[in-house]
């Protein structure tokens, strides 16, 4: 059987030829080894061919962003962000639709996230006005924990989309600065489930007593799913404090608020051994809490 290399030279081939032999399918042992070949020799050709790929993630053909990955890995971060940061600029891609330019942008402002290049923030926080690439700016410059980017990411909990909300709400938990404490306090009555949880989530990375207060004061506010997701938060960032208010839940009647108030008193070490044999609760609350102090509870550092 024929090697890859006497039938094809990947050093003496353009990106274009060795792309579409990385990319293709590898049915065969003799297209298996020229696939390995071509895929080796394109990512062996550094910057050039980087820009190649991040060039071209709008094509569907999903090696262009796979590869792209790849080398981001190998390639220095600053020489890496200073390719993405020339094809952040809407100017490119003259030859493109609207949709494709878009694509490749988002890409390369969600790319720069695995860059330690925070020195870009500035240039990057005007893009969380940016439409087409505002979610992904978010992303980045909480992967950067830029302080400067908080309002603008701030605003971002309002946006329309979810998805955005959600980007937005994990940047705030990633950057940790407590003027997102009330936005993210507030955000637990959103709608959308994946944007309250993102919200919790980036509350128990914030934690702290800041938090915890936040959350017993805007408690009688709230109600529903917002009150039963912020009383286990309170769990999640062992607020002491709120053990009075936690306690007094348990006679509410409501077994599922009663079941997410055993959650965060079991995590704050409260024994509630002898309060679920006790009568004049609900029975619907002693049937649901006994449930809930049989299942395992998993503490973690925080």
């Amino acid at each position: 059987m024929l090697q890859a290399t006497e039938t094809f030279d990947p050093a003496g081939s353009s990106l274009d030829d060795l792309m579409y032999h990385a990319s293709r399918y590898g049915n065969s042992a003799g297209k298996r080894a020229l696939k390995k070949a071509s895929r080796d020799e394109l990512l062996s050709r550094g910057l050039p061919a980087f820009r190649y790929l991040v060039e071209r993630v709008y094509m569907e053909n999903m090696w262009f962003y796979i590869y792209a990955r790849k080398m981001l890995k190998e390639l220095p971060d600053e020489d890496a962000a200073k390719v993405l940061m020339d094809l952040v600029s809407p100017r490119r891609g003259a030859s493109l639709t609207k949709e494709q330019v878009k694509r490749v942008r988002r890409v390369s402002v969600f790319l720069l996230g695995f860059c330690d290049t925070p020195q870009h923030s500035k240039a990057l926080r005007p893009l969380l006005g940016d439409e087409d690439v505002c979610a992904a700016a978010a992303r980045t410059l909480g992967k950067w924990k830029d302080r400067d980017s908080v309002p603008g990411i701030i605003s971002l909990l309002d946006a329309e989309k979810e998805s955005r909300r959600i980007k937005a709400a994990v940047a705030l938990g990633e950057i940790g600065d407590s003027r997102a404490i009330k936005p993210l306090i507030g955000l637990l009555s959103d709608p959308v489930f994946t944007v309250r949880n993102s919200a919790s989530e980036s509350l128990a990375v914030l934690h702290g007593d800041a938090v915890g207060k936040g959350i017993v004061d805007a408690l009688p506010g709230l109600s529903g799913k917002a009150l039963r997701q912020a009383v286990r938060v309170i769990g999640e960032i062992r607020y002491e404090p709120a053990k009075p208010l936690l306690m007094d839940m348990l006679t509410k009647g409501d077994p599922w608020l009663c079941g997410d108030a055993v959650f965060s008193l079991r995590q704050l070490g409260v024994d509630l051994g002898e309060w679920s044999r006790e009568d004049g609760n609900a029975m619907a609350s002693q049937q649901f809490v006994k449930a809930r102090l049989a299942a395992p509870v998993v503490y973690e550092d925080r």
